[in-house]
C-alpha cells in the first residue's frame, strides 16, 4: 500500500512539475500550425519528456515483476504481450531488456539536463531553416540573456562580419544523442 501512495504521490508531482514548466505564453509563438519556443522552455521540454518516460517504463518494470499485470505493452518493442502466456525466460528477458533501455532513457536526461545553448542552435534552431519570418518571431522569444549567448556563439564560430576571433565550438556528443532520440 506504502509503494501504491509512492507511486501515486510521484505520478502527482510529475504533473503539477509538467504544468510549472510549461512555457509561458510570452515564451510560444504559433506560426502555421507550429510552436517555436524558447531556448529554455526547450531545454525543460526536453528535460520533461526525458522523466516521463523514466517514470512509465519504472512503472512498467514494478507493476510487471510484481505480476500484477497481465496484457501490456512491451516498452521497448511496443508490441503487445500476454504475460500470463510467456515463460519464466522470456518474461525475465523483457524485463532485463527494458532495465537496459531504463539506463539509456538515465543517460539522456543527464543530457537533457546539460543541454546548452549551442545545442538548442544546432538542434532546434537548425530545423527552422532560412525562414526569416520563422527566425525573426523566434527571436522576439528570446530572453536578453539568450540573445547574449547568440551574439557569444557568433563571435566563436567566427562569424558576423568578424565580431569574433575564434575557435570553432566543439560538438561535446549531446547534438547527436538528442538527434538520435
Amino acid at each position: 500500500m506504502k509503494k501504491r501512495i509512492l507511486l501515486l504521490t510521484f505520478f502527482i508531482f510529475l504533473s503539477f512539475e509538467a504544468l510549472a514548466n510549461k512555457p509561458k505564453a510570452s515564451e510560444v509563438v504559433e506560426f502555421e500550425g507550429s510552436s517555436l519556443i524558447s531556448f529554455n522552455s526547450w531545454k525543460n521540454e526536453q528535460v520533461i519528456i526525458n522523466r516521463n518516460a523514466i517514470a512509465r517504463i519504472k512503472n512498467w518494470l514494478y507493476f510487471v515483476k510484481k505480476g500484477s499485470v497481465l496484457e501490456t505493452v512491451d516498452p521497448v518493442t511496443k508490441e503487445k504481450i500476454n504475460l500470463s502466456a510467456v515463460s519464466l525466460e522470456e518474461k525475465a528477458s523483457r524485463i532485463k531488456r527494458t532495465e537496459g533501455y531504463l539506463k539509456q532513457l538515465e543517460k539522456d536526461l543527464e543530457i537533457a539536463e546539460e543541454l546548452s545553448f549551442e545545442d538548442y542552435l544546432a538542434v532546434y534552431v537548425s530545423h527552422l531553416g532560412k525562414n526569416k519570418e520563422k527566425l525573426k518571431l523566434l527571436a522576439a522569444k528570446l530572453s536578453e540573456e539568450e540573445i547574449v549567448e547568440l551574439l557569444l556563439y557568433i563571435q566563436r564560430q567566427g562569424g558576423a562580419a568578424g565580431l569574433g576571433g575564434g575557435e570553432r565550438a566543439e560538438n561535446t556528443g549531446m547534438t547527436q544523442s538528442i538527434l538520435n532520440y
